[in-house]
């Protein structure tokens, strides 16, 4: 009798913290209506729209696949750090700025299974001081250092494309607490609705993961329609199994949490809307094996140049 209450005083919070209350809403409302997005950049030039998206990877990882997705619990995840390169005539779109190497290494599961590029990571440097514009899903440091602790912060300020909620976190990764007075005086350029960027991109809010986050939706020329969903979910399969983030996860990684009622909708939505439209790909910023699968599709680069 006391081994079994034992047993159960050691089950019942493992399943609340690995598994329990992790579905996906049974329905959503429409939180990604492409329609209107689709609508709202119907008159862009197409030939002004983006050429092609590639993969700015600075640094991977692997990790349990349970800390990605709850009940999970075989096999790893493979993780990405970076962020992505959207081509235009006009000029690149960076989104995302990934970590450095100090970053990496507080951030990495093992010394075994960590991995950093710092020629990437200069790359992506450089390549956002010669960009026409600089978006953020969302705040969280592994997507923001390379803006919060650019090394030349004036090459970088005109270009930035904020809301407030990113603006007021991006402080709290730069190097002491304090932004580079040119960071400082970007002001906030993107409201609470849809905000076109420029010909077949615009951003649209979905606060959850964190109050500033945002997907950005693009409309290549050749068509392609493609969906940067940030860390709304680690992994595709969170969208095909209708599953987020475990308890565990949220209570160790985010602070502060995550809102997961918010996320719960948005699988949902996303489960939904990749019936709807079953030709949009999905971009998450962190599922590295859905993400070099595209690469050696084709379908996006896995390059950076101007």
């Amino acid at each position: 009798m006391v081994l079994a209450a034992l047993l159960v005083s050691l089950i019942v919070p493992a399943w609340w913290l690995l598994v329990g209350g992790s579905n996906a809403a049974p329905t959503a409302p429409q939180l990604f209506p492409i329609e209107t997005w689709r609508a709202a950049l119907a008159d862009d030039d197409a030939s002004l729209r983006p050429a092609e998206i590639r993969l700015v990877e600075v640094g991977s990882d692997v990790a349990p696949r349970i800390a990605a997705q709850a009940g999970a619990f075989k096999a790893n995840w493979r993780t990405s750090y970076g962020g992505f390169q959207v081509v235009t005539p006009q000029g690149s779109i960076f989104i995302d700025a990934g970590i450095d190497a100090e970053i990496s290494d507080i951030m990495a599961r093992s010394p075994d299974t960590s991995r950093f590029d710092q020629q990437a990571y200069d790359a992506l440097l450089s390549g956002m001081e010669r960009a026409r514009h600089i978006l953020l899903t969302h705040a969280h440091r592994d997507h923001v250092i390379a803006v919060a602790r650019h090394p030349r912060p004036a090459n970088i300020a005109p270009q930035l494309r904020l809301n407030p909620a990113q603006k007021f976190g991006l402080g709290f990764h730069s190097k002491g607490g304090v932004l580079p007075p040119e960071l400082a005086a970007v002001a906030s350029s993107i409201g609470k609705g849809l905000t076109r960027i420029a010909p077949g991109v615009l951003v649209s809010p979905a606060q959850g993961h964190s109050p500033g986050s945002q997907v950005v939706f693009v409309t290549l020329q050749s068509g392609t329609e493609f969906l940067f969903i940030g860390d709304i979910v680690w992994a595709i399969s969170n969208i095909e199994d209708l599953k987020i983030r475990p308890r565990l996860t949220q209570v160790v990684v985010f602070d502060p949490n995550e809102d997961r009622t918010a996320i719960k909708q948005q699988v949902r939505a996303l489960s939904d809307l990749s019936m709807a439209a079953p030709d949009l790909i999905f971009l998450p910023a962190h599922d590295r094996d859905h993400l070099i699968g595209l690469t050696e599709a084709g379908t996006i680069a896995m390059v950076m140049s101007d």
